[in-house]
């Protein structure tokens, strides 16, 4: 038994639930300040949700002993990973690049999420040793490719949203402002740590150390979805 695991769980779950009210805020949003693609947004943090509760539920029947339910369960989150980059580019297309969203790019990220399941499907997981720190299960090469290919143009979209926002931040109300601002820093941070996580490039308590960027991240969307609750104007 590695205890380690346990906090890993615990942090993966706490991800789960921050991510979860960056979804639930959006109901008490001002619709002074609300866009319909901010949902998509939303939509992104429950996938992410579901997907860091499937990761707890994996870490912890690794530390039973049962990593035939891990592996299925891997199975299963990758599966919400790939829905939730989808979801997430139309909010960025439509911020980011100012501009509904567009064919091309709506047919690369569903041609791109339909090779990734295919890749799931066709292509075994890989069950690193477990530590003490964690239980690490990854995908195989070809899933990653498909998965860096989806997430380079996101953190790009996402870079090119930050500098607009630094360059226009005095013509931009202060609840959008701090909306589109933490929605960056929330995206660029789980872009970089979820994605060492995902593709295997760290190991043991850096795995766990890089969950706690994570959690920063989702905070992070908490924070920004809560901004926009904002009334139109301070009463005293």
């Amino acid at each position: 038994m590695f205890v380690g695991i346990l906090f890993a769980v615990i942090v993966s779950l706490s991800i789960s639930i921050f991510a979860l009210l960056a979804f639930l805020a959006q109901r008490h949003a001002n619709p002074s300040f609300w866009k319909p693609h901010y949902f998509f947004f939303g939509l992104f943090w429950l996938g992410m949700s579901v997907v860091w509760a499937l990761i707890a539920l994996s870490d912890f029947f690794s530390y039973l002993d049962l990593r035939y339910v891990s592996v299925f369960l891997t199975y299963v989150f990758q599966v919400f990973i790939g829905a939730s980059l989808v979801s997430v580019a139309y909010f960025l297309n439509v911020s980011a690049l100012k501009r509904h969203i567009k064919k091309i790019w709506a047919a690369y990220f569903l041609v791109a999420y339909f090779l990734f399941l295919l890749s799931l499907v066709q292509y075994h997981l890989t069950l690193r040793p477990t530590n003490f720190f964690i239980n690490q299960i990854t995908t195989s090469p070809q899933t990653l490719t498909l998965f860096v290919a989806m997430v380079v143009p996101l953190y790009t979209a996402a870079f090119i949203l930050l500098a607009r926002l630094i360059y226009t931040r005095h013509t931009i109300d202060r609840p959008t402002y701090a909306f589109h601002m933490l929605a960056c820093v929330s995206l660029l941070l789980l872009g970089v740590a979820g994605s060492l996580d995902e593709m295997g490039l760290v190991y043991g308590w850096v795995v766990t150390a890089s969950r706690l960027v994570s959690l920063v991240s989702a905070i992070a969307a908490y924070i920004g979805t809560l901004a926009l609750h904002e009334p139109d104007e301070l009463v005293i």
